[in-house]
């Protein structure tokens, strides 16, 4: 069967992507016009509408050229919390033609120091928080004092330990400089790259074009995976970096869906700094928020607390999910908490593709809960099995999804080997997930990363599948599944580490010999939890709620190797 043939094509019609800069696309001229609200900060109430989105980020362009000589060459480093300087700074250095390089506020000094090396950034923003440890990396990858003093700037209109703040380059050009061009073929140029960690070695700058992102809100709204009404309030807890601890691909979520996205539809966003239980229910009751992108942690605390007997979340109608699959369990628990109100609706992406690919649409969100949608326009698919050949949409053989379309990425910076591996000769990017399609609906769905599936003597057993299953169990709160390897077998065993409901039953060897005959009576016999099952007080995860299962396995290890002596 030919690539060809064997490609799944989106069942919605193709689209005309334009071919121009980021800024024309979401700031044409017209919304110098525009005096409605773009984002408010929920804290101070402060407002920053569309009109002046734009005026002060040409203004910024105009004054980065002139104070610092920035043009098309260069690469601006931003790095900073939710504040109504970001959009400003995002737009403003896009608009004098320079590549955007978006880093994590809450990165350590090695994650910064490399993406700083790496992307050759020549100027920077950052907020106050991360003025120390940028300055410091910055002096010794060889920036010298007059260099830092120079290209370091505070991202907030006031000082940060001696570094000026964004605004003095604003008073330095009050009149509007002239948007960069992208038309064209200059269209596929960089705009932004933000870096994707992966699973081993270093992160890599992924090289997103112009046309990659105007691309990927186009689909978007073609798709109506999104139905925004007349009045909607966006919440932008996802927004650029709101979490403690973000995920680079939900940095791309963030930028694209929550923030570009509905800048698009001239849709009100409510700014958080940072996620806080308490803050993020105060800004829903206070602004009556209608709609919001959230993290699966965040479903897990309205599903878990009692957050909506101390606020008001009435007005919510629409929840947005992205960066880690949610599973059917936990979107059945909110729909009995909150009464069918609130639709939660899934989708699909990576850093690598602007990031969205799949859209599960409305009329979905009930009845497919736990699935990640259809294929956007203008883009393919093909879920292939290990032998390389592709599996029948039959909803259940399972295979490594690849995509194609026009808002994959150029590729990796600096890295030429790396973007081969992942990239065929025809254009699909291999993702690395495990995918099922069902041809009947057009509906994908993620069974497991290819990475994590657990080898039992030549069957392939899915982590998810089981922890799925786990999560059924009345008395289990929460529940992550590793394969440990076994000697003796030469095998790797299903094991499951289970945080119990009830926490006296923690370390009950006899309580988890129950969860695993309960489990055994329930799947095939390749997927028995024959590494046992273990408690454990808190699964690690990252932010986005990603099982971080590296932590499990020496977890494991350590386990083994005291049992071994015993």
């Amino acid at each position: 069967m030919s690539n060809l043939q064997a490609a799944i094509k989106s069942i919605y019609p193709d689209i005309e992507i334009p071919s121009c800069s980021l800024f024309d696309f979401l700031l044409p001229p017209a919304t110098g016009e525009l005096h409605k609200p773009a984002f408010v900060d929920a804290v101070t109430g402060i407002q920053l509408t569309y009109a002046q989105l734009r005026s002060k980020s040409l203004e910024l362009a105009n004054g980065l050229r002139k104070l610092h000589n920035i043009n098309k060459s260069d690469t601006v480093l931003i790095i900073s919390p939710n504040s109504l300087s970001y959009p400003v700074l995002i737009f403003g250095t896009s608009a004098a033609g320079a590549k955007l390089s978006l880093a994590n506020p809450a990165y350590n000094h090695f994650e910064l120091s490399h993406q700083l090396k790496d992307s050759n950034a020549t100027l920077v923003f950052a907020h106050p928080d991360n003025i120390a440890l940028t300055k410091k990396i910055l002096k010794e990858i060889g920036w010298s004092d007059a260099q830092i003093a120079h290209k370091l700037i505070s991202a907030t209109d006031s000082d940060a330990d001696g570094h000026a703040p964004y605004t003095r380059i604003l008073d330095s050009a009050p009149q509007p400089g002239v948007p960069e061009k992208f038309d064209g073929e200059n269209s596929h140029q960089t705009a932004v790259m933000c870096y994707s960690s992966g699973t081993t070695g270093l992160s890599k700058g992924v090289m997103t074009s112009h046309n990659n992102i105007v691309a990927n809100i186009c689909q978007l709204t073609l798709m109506r995976g999104y139905i925004l009404q007349k009045g909607d309030v966006m919440l932008s807890v996802l927004s650029h970096l709101t979490y403690t601890k973000l995920t680079n691909s939900t940095m791309t979520v963030g930028l694209t869906v929550t923030m570009l996205y509905y800048i698009s539809h001239e849709v009100k966003s409510i700014l958080l700094p940072r996620f806080e239980p308490n803050a993020f229910g105060a800004a829903i009751q206070k602004y009556k928020i209608t709609v919001g992108s959230v993290v699966p942690p965040i479903l897990v605390l309205l599903a878990n607390t009692d957050i909506e007997k101390k606020y008001d979340l009435s007005s919510l109608r629409l929840l947005q999910v992205g960066a880690a699959p949610v599973g059917e369990e936990l979107v059945r628990k909110l729909s009995i908490k909150f009464n069918d109100v609130i639709t939660i609706s899934q989708g699909y992406g990576l850093t690598e593709t602007s990031p969205i690919t799949h859209k599960l649409p409305l009329e979905f969100a009930k009845s497919h809960s736990g699935y990640i949608g259809r294929l956007l326009p203008n883009t393919y698919a093909r879920v292939v099995s290990e032998d390389g050949k592709d599996v029948p949409g039959d909803n259940k053989s399972s295979g490594e999804l690849w995509v194609k379309g026009p808002q994959v990425m150029k590729g990796y910076l600096n890295r030429p080997e790396a973007t081969a591996d992942c990239m065929t000769a025809d254009g699909y990017f291999k993702t690395g997930d495990v995918a099922v399609f069902d041809s009947q609906t057009q509906l994908f769905r993620i069974v497991d990363r290819l990475k994590e599936l657990i080898k039992y003597k030549g069957f392939q057993v899915p982590p998810a599948a089981l922890e799925s299953l786990l999560l059924s169990h009345p008395e289990v709160k929460d529940v992550a599944v590793i394969g440990v390897y076994d000697d003796k077998q030469a095998t790797e065993l299903p094991r499951a580490y289970v945080v119990p409901s009830d926490s006296a039953n923690m370390n009950k060897e006899a309580w988890c010999k129950d969860v695993e005959t309960w489990v055994s009576l329930k799947v095939a016999n390749h997927s028995k939890l024959r590494g046992g099952v273990k408690t454990i007080d808190v699964i690690p995860k990252s932010a986005s709620g990603k099982i971080l299962r590296r932590h499990l396995r020496t977890l494991a290890a350590q386990q083994d190797k005291a049992s071994a002596k015993l």
